[in-house]
C-alpha cells in the first residue's frame, strides 16, 4: 500500500522530468506550471487532469485526497505546484471571506459572516514553503529579519496578511477582495432602507459608515460610491492598504494613493486637494489625524467624503464620540470646535451591525449628527434605526435637517419624491 508521501514524490518527478510526458505537450505543461504557480485555478485543472492519466496508466490510483473536500489529483496539483492549503481553503467554496491558516492548528475561515473550522492541520514545514510561495506571488519577502508582510494575491483577488517567528507563529491570512463587489441593489436590505441609501449616494452628502469588524463597512461604501455618476464626480482614494480598488468599477477619474509612515499624512491628503479631482473616499479613520483630515475634507471638499469608522460597540453615542475624541487627539484642544465641524462636515453616519450567530449583517441606523448650541454637546438625529426586539426597521418621522438639503437638491440624480414618500423630506 503506498502513501501519501509516495504520490507526492511521483507527481513531482512526473512534472520535473518531463520523461513521461508526450513532447507535443511539454511546452504547454510547462507554461501551465507556470500559470499554477502564479495562482491560476485553470492551470492546476489541468494538470489535475494530466495527472490522473499518468497514474491510470501506471495502474497506481491513490485513495486519499491530501485534503477535506478535494478531489484526489486536484490535491496533489495544490500541494506540489499550487498554493498547499490556501488553495485547498478557496476551493471549498465562492462564498470563503476571511481565512487563518496557522502551524500545527486547524485553518479556520469565515464564510457567510459565520466561523468554520476547516478539518486540516499545515505543518510547520507546510507553512514555511507557502509563506514564501506567497511573499513571491505578492513582490516581497519574508524571514526572521522581516517577519511580517502585507500582499496582494492578484490572481485569487486576495489581500494577504503574513507573519513568521521570531514575531509569530508561521501565519497567513487572506481576505477575499471580491467578495465585496456588490451594489446597492444586490446587498440584502430593507427595501425602503435601500430607497434611501440611493438617494443618499445620489446627493452630495459626506458619509461615515461605522460598525465593528466583519460588518461589511467596505462592502458598503464600495457600493454607494458606485451609484455616483462617474461622468459628474471624481474621485481620490487614501488608503493605507488597498482595499475599496474602484479604478477596476470606477469608469472615469479615481486615482488610488496609498500613504506611508515615512511620509507624514497631511502631505498625501494635500495631493487630494491638488490633483482636481472632487471628492475623496478614506479607508478608514483609524488614527487621529486620518480622523482630523476627514473633517476638514468634509468641511472644504466640493465634492463628496466617505470613510469608515471601526467600533467594538456598534451605537450612535460610540460612533460619535470615537470620532471626537479622534480629532481631539490630533488636535489637543476645543471640543466643542470639534464637535461643530463633526455635525457640519458628516452629514450621515450610517450604522452596521452583524449577529454573530447568524452571521446576518444590517444596516442598524441611520442618523444625522447635529450640534445643539444650548447643551454643546452632539445630538443623533435618526432617520431610522432597527429595533432588535421587534425585529423590524423604526421610522422616527424626523426629516433630513434644512442645512443639509442644498446637498440633495443641487444634484440631478436626487429623486425628491422618493424621499418624501419615505417620509424624511
Amino acid at each position: 500500500m503506498k502513501d501519501k508521501q509516495y504520490f507526492i514524490d511521483k507527481t513531482k518527478e512526473y512534472f520535473t522530468s518531463m520523461k513521461e510526458i508526450d513532447p507535443k505537450l511539454q511546452e504547454e505543461v510547462k507554461q501551465q506550471l507556470q500559470a499554477a504557480a502564479q495562482g491560476k485555478q485553470e492551470a492546476k485543472d489541468f494538470l489535475a487532469r494530466q495527472l490522473q492519466t499518468y497514474f491510470t496508466n501506471r495502474k497506481e490510483i491513490p485513495t486519499k485526497t491530501l485534503y477535506p473536500n478535494v478531489p484526489i489529483f486536484l490535491s496533489l496539483i495544490f500541494h506540489t505546484f499550487g498554493q498547499k492549503a490556501l488553495d485547498a481553503m478557496m476551493f471549498q467554496s465562492p462564498y470563503i471571506e476571511n481565512v487563518w491558516i496557522w502551524e500545527n492548528r486547524p485553518i479556520q475561515y469565515l464564510e457567510h459572516g459565520i466561523l468554520k473550522t476547516y478539518d486540516y492541520v499545515p505543518t510547520s514545514d507546510e507553512l514555511e514553503v507557502l509563506l514564501n510561495d506567497l511573499a513571491h506571488i505578492s513582490g516581497g519577502t519574508i524571514h526572521q529579519k522581516r517577519s511580517v508582510l502585507s500582499g496582494d494575491f492578484a490572481e485569487r483577488r486576495l489581500r494577504l496578511q503574513m507573519y513568521t517567528r521570531p514575531r509569530s507563529a508561521r501565519t497567513v491570512i487572506a481576505r477575499k477582495d471580491d467578495s465585496g463587489y456588490f451594489t446597492l441593489d444586490t446587498l440584502e436590505m430593507d427595501d425602503r432602507v435601500r430607497k434611501l441609501l440611493k438617494q443618499i449616494a445620489a446627493s452630495n452628502s459626506s458619509i461615515s459608515i461605522a460598525g465593528g469588524q466583519e460588518t461589511g463597512k467596505t462592502t458598503l461604501m464600495r457600493a454607494l460610491i458606485l451609484e455616483k455618476d462617474p461622468d459628474t464626480n471624481s474621485l481620490t482614494v487614501i488608503e493605507q492598504t488597498p482595499e475599496l480598488k474602484l479604478s477596476e468599477r470606477w469608469g472615469k477619474v479615481v486615482v488610488e494613493i496609498r500613504y506611508v509612515e515615512e511620509e507624514p499624512f497631511e502631505v498625501t491628503f494635500g495631493h487630494a486637494f491638488r490633483n482636481t479631482t472632487r471628492s475623496i473616499a478614506v479607508g478608514e479613520a483609524r488614527y487621529p489625524f486620518e480622523a482630523h483630515y476627514v473633517i476638514e475634507s468634509g468641511l472644504r471638499s466640493p465634492g463628496f467624503t466617505f470613510a469608515t469608522l471601526h467600533l467594538k460597540v456598534s451605537s450612535p453615542d460610540v460612533a460619535m464620540r470615537t470620532f471626537e475624541n479622534l480629532v481631539y487627539q490630533y488636535r489637543k484642544d476645543d471640543r466643542i470646535g470639534i464637535r461643530q465641524d463633526i455635525a457640519d462636515g458628516i452629514d450621515f453616519f450610517l450604522m452596521l451591525s452583524k449577529n454573530y450567530r447568524t452571521g446576518k449583517r444590517y444596516i442598524s441606523s441611520i442618523f444625522c449628527p447635529r450640534f445643539d448650541p444650548v447643551t454643546e454637546k452632539l445630538q443623533s438625529s435618526h432617520l431610522v434605526y432597527y429595533d432588535e426586539q421587534e425585529n423590524e426597521y423604526v421610522w422616527t418621522g424626523k426629516k433630513i435637517p434644512e442645512e443639509k438639503r442644498s446637498l440633495f437638491l443641487t444634484e440631478p440624480n436626487v429623486d425628491i419624491d422618493v424621499l418624501t414618500q419615505l417620509g424624511v423630506w
